[in-house]
């Protein structure tokens, strides 16, 4: 029988541990990064919509006396700011101890909650669902979702999603837009797969300058033209009892934030024996001209 002294079983061995540390959850910011930005001076925001007159023939006679046509006022929408907020706290000997990354906890986590924030945001903007902070309750702004109102539609709970009825959702948003659609559309990973299996309309596109696994840009063209299709975690997640579609002209989506500014740190004082830091931002969603995107749900969940 060996007599050798052997690693394993050795609790004394000192433990080999990557410095490299891996975050599960990655950042989602499509709408927070990818919209335009606009000013809100006032908790609550308000925006306007503006629409010509129905097109029709304008013929008139040689002579023509002179008759005013019907003038429109512009629509005013509203939504309210939320403030999304998020904070960090380590104990003074947390910050002192070495830990196996070899990087300042403090400046680790701080950076943790950034990323974490800028999700909050994201989802609030594409989910969220208004609540008017009366009465002390927590105030929360409509996101992409509740403001697109117009062409909002629940299909039967089950039903098997398709080409055509995704063709049927661009021509039901380019007639009530007056001839606008989506730029991009919005999907959880069931109807990703589901548009990925279209027999037409389906260009692939490779980014040159992605990395060896590529990053794949997924277009759908349609008689009512081209739209991005693009994977988002936010739109179908675990509570969604049937499968959705958000349908955005990105154009037309604006995220106002307070003042102009956006979030930004703040170290507390010292409490205790701790370090401690707020980072807040307050925001909301304009989406000018809602009609040129679409939102449905009651798909099957199933590829």
């Amino acid at each position: 029988m060996a007599s050798e002294l052997r690693s394993y079983g050795d609790t004394s061995v000192v433990r080999d541990v990557q410095s490299e540390i891996e975050l599960l959850s990655p950042v989602e910011n499509m709408v927070l990064n990818g919209s335009r930005k606009s000013v809100a001076r006032n908790t609550i925001h308000s925006w306007q919509d503006d629409t010509l007159d129905t097109a029709g023939s304008a013929a008139a006679t040689e002579y023509k006396a002179f008759t005013p046509d019907t003038l429109s006022v512009p629509t005013l929408r509203t939504n309210l700011v939320q403030h999304v907020y998020k904070a960090a706290s380590l104990t003074e000997v947390q910050t002192m101890v070495t830990h196996e990354s070899g990087e300042n906890e403090w400046a680790r986590q701080v950076a943790k909650k950034m990323k974490s924030w800028a999700n909050a945001a994201e989802y609030d903007l594409v989910r969220g669902s208004l609540i008017s902070g009366a009465s002390g309750t927590v105030p929360r702004m409509n996101g992409l979702i509740q403001l697109t109102s117009t062409n909002s539609t629940s299909q039967t709970s089950g039903t098997v999603f398709s080409e055509s009825i995704l063709v049927g959702l661009l021509q039901l948003t380019w007639e009530a837009s007056n001839g606008e659609i989506p730029t991009d559309l919005l999907v959880g990973s069931i109807l990703k797969a589901k548009i990925s299996a279209f027999t037409a309309g389906i260009t692939k596109n490779i980014d040159a300058g992605a990395k060896m696994a590529g990053k794949v840009v997924q277009v759908f063209e349609s008689d009512f033209g081209a739209v991005n299709v693009n994977l988002h975690r936010y739109i179908q997640v675990s509570t969604d009892a049937t499968a959705r579609i958000l349908g955005v002209n990105m154009e037309k989506v604006y995220v106002a934030q307070l003042n102009g500014e956006g979030a930004k740190m703040t170290e507390q004082g010292v409490r205790s024996t701790s370090r401690d830091a707020v980072i807040n931002g307050y925001l909301t969603c304009e989406h000018r001209n809602e009609k040129t995107g679409f939102f449905a749900d009651g798909y099957l969940k199933a590829i």
